[in-house]
Order: structure tokens, then sequence, then C-alpha cells
């Protein structure tokens, strides 16, 4: 069986465990041995498999004289992108000199990389491989040279039915394989506690999830139910906004933006609410939705990727930037006890059609056919 050299922008670490989780699950459950190359980051990461190498390699993410660039914003990114393929690069040949044979796949799970994994497939013959999420197919329609790349891959793996048709635009359809995200039952799943008045959400606070929407449907919704507090779970650039945005309208003591979390502590959260709330503009497949409903928790949520798909009956979703339609959705699943419980038990139920295991074996038929075409070819 080959080796698979993995080019992975994150991967888990001790105090940011929802980071990278393809990259860890594909190498977990994977029939290969992997090689992963990846940022490194202050926390440890989490244990790898026996027989995994990783390798992390520090950069910054802005080299020096960037941020001399000033407001020319678009060639600062793409000194700092550039720097980062070549730094990425660099450790992924001398990774490859190190082993006694060379990969025979190399799958890049960030496109931040797949410039450097592009050179790499040109010069070892090595078929290459690419995670696609909503941004990476965002990034296809404004920069050519990421469509020059994607045409140049042997195969894509892509977590939302919504983006087919945008991706086959830069791919063959018999390239593309969708593979959903899973969750870990090991690590999230109903433990029976009680459930206080709280919503929650997790996610990045960047433009992607919306939270302005989110918290100005809480605020109409806030004089109807007085004791519910909504608790956002994650961290980013968006911060001080939202931080100002609760003080306008008054939603101190009711509103709580916690930071990140560990696992144990999500499950927790996840554990003592009442309902999972989302607001995101843009989504693939989010995975921290099947987590919730695997805790038990019944879903609203914006229509927008595969977030319908994904909660089925287990929940209500509403259009992306209305913050009446996602507040109205709320006050009727919180006002009816009966359906809310119903709906509990029908998150549990779907949650089960997720599993890591699962999505992995359909990554590793991939490999088996992009190996066996290698072959016939050399």
């Amino acid at each position: 069986m080959g080796t698979v050299l993995r080019l992975a922008r994150t991967y888990p670490r001790q105090d940011r465990q929802g980071i990278g989780l393809h990259c860890r699950y594909y190498a977990l459950y994977s029939r290969r041995k992997s090689l992963i190359l990846t940022k490194a980051m202050e926390a440890p990461p989490l244990p790898c498999r026996a027989d995994t190498v990783l390798r992390e390699v520090a950069y910054s993410d802005i080299p020096a004289g960037a941020e001399k660039l000033g407001a020319l914003r678009l060639l600062k990114v793409g000194v700092t992108k550039l720097h980062g393929e070549l730094v990425f690069l660099r450790a992924a040949m001398k990774l490859i000199r190190e082993q006694p044979e060379k990969p025979t796949i190399i799958h890049v799970h960030s496109a931040n990389y797949v410039f450097a994994g592009l050179f790499l497939k040109m010069r070892h013959g090595i078929p290459l491989c690419l995670n696609f999420g909503g941004t990476e197919v965002m990034r296809a329609r404004k920069l050519w040279p990421y469509r020059f790349a994607f045409r140049r891959l042997d195969a894509g793996f892509y977590v939302a039915r919504e983006m087919e048709k945008s991706l086959f635009q830069y791919m063959e359809p018999e390239q593309c394989v969708y593979t959903a995200n899973g969750y870990d039952p090991a690590l999230f799943g109903d433990d029976g506690k009680e459930r206080q008045k709280k919503i929650v959400a997790v996610g990045n606070l960047r433009w992607a999830k919306d939270y302005p929407v989110m918290i100005r449907a809480f605020a109409r919704i806030a004089d109807s139910f007085p004791d519910h507090r909504l608790e956002i779970i994650g961290d980013g650039d968006d911060r001080p906004m939202l931080e100002a945005l609760i003080r306008d309208l008054a939603l101190e003591g009711r509103v709580a933006l916690v930071g990140y979390r560990t696992h144990r502590e999500i499950r927790h959260a996840l554990n003592t609410a009442q309902l999972y709330l989302m607001s995101s503009k843009t989504e693939g497949l989010p995975k921290s939705m099947i987590e919730a409903m695997a805790c038990g928790l019944p879903v609203v949520c914006t229509d927008v990727g595969d977030c319908a798909a994904v909660k089925r009956d287990a929940g209500v979703a509403v259009p992306a930037g209305d913050p009446e339609a996602l507040a109205r959705a709320v006050r009727e699943v919180l006002s009816d006890p009966g359906r809310l419980e119903d709906l509990r038990r029908r998150a549990l139920r779907r949650s089960r059609d997720f599993s890591w295991e699962k999505v992995s074996s359909l990554v590793e038929n991939t490999y088996d056919r992009l190996e066996g075409i290698a072959t016939q070819c050399s």
C-alpha cells in the first residue's frame, strides 16, 4: 500500500481541536501511511496514528517587508500567498527526499498550497487531489491562477452538492467525489443532561457566519423569551464589531461571545442548550451542525450550502440575511415544547447518517483508482 503526502494549513491542536479535521480523520482511517505537512502553531497538535509522520513548518503569514505595502492590499495578499507556497514547497521537497520511496498520492487539504502540490505533481509524476470547501470555488471564480491549477487536478473532494455547478466548470464530473463532513461519536453525543434556556452557535467570528444577523434576530425575540441566552462559541476578526453591536442593542448579559473552547467544553455547551442556531451567508456542509445534532439539538439555520439537506426534518431553514425570518423560526420552535422534543429526536436520528469512517472510505477508493491509473501510465 502507498503513502499519502498531505499538505494542510491547519491540523487539530490541544487548544483548537475543531480545525483541520479532514486531514486528521482521513489519515486516521486510511489504509496508507500519511506524511502530514502543516503550518506550525503555538499549541501542540493532537496525537497522530503511530505510522504517521507529522512535520510542522514555521513561517510568518506576512514575510518581512510586506507590511510596507500599505494600501496595496492585493499585492500584499499576493506576496503573502507566494511566500507561504514557497516555504511549504521547500519543506515538502525535503520531506519527500527523506522517504525511502516517494509518495503515491498528494492530497492538498487547503487551497493555500495547491500550487505547491501542482509543482510536486509535475516534478514527481504523483496524482494530485484537493479538498474543496466553499471558499475554494469562490477563489476560482475571482482568480485565474486557481482556475489554472484546478483544471490540472486528478481528483477533487467536495462537501456540498450546491458546489457541483461551479466545480464542474473546472473539473470533469467523474474526477469529483462528494464527501460530506463527518463527526466523531467519541467526541460528540447526547449525554442526557438537563437542558437550560440557552441557544448555542459554534463558528469563527468572521464575515461568512453573518453573526450580526443572528444577534439582531435574537434581539427581536429577547422580550418574548426573557430567560433565554445566546452563546456564540468561537473567535475571530469580527469580535470588536460584534461586541459593539451587542452593546448597541442592549444585549449585554443575554448574548455572550465565549471564545474558543475544547471539544469537551463544546460538547457540554451543546448538551445543556435547547437549540442550535446558524446564520451563515455561505457554507459547504457544516460539521458544527452535525455535531450539534449528535448532541440532541434541533437546528434553525439559513438555507445556504447543504444546510437544509443536512438537517432534513430536524429543524427549520430560512433565507440568509433575514433577521426577521430567523427570529420567527426560533420563536416558533421555542414556543412549542412538544415540537422541540420531536425535533430533538429527529436530530439524533439524522446525525447517525454521518461518519468520518464512511467518508474516508470514499477517499480511499479514489486513491486506489488514481494509483491504478498512475501504475498503468508508468
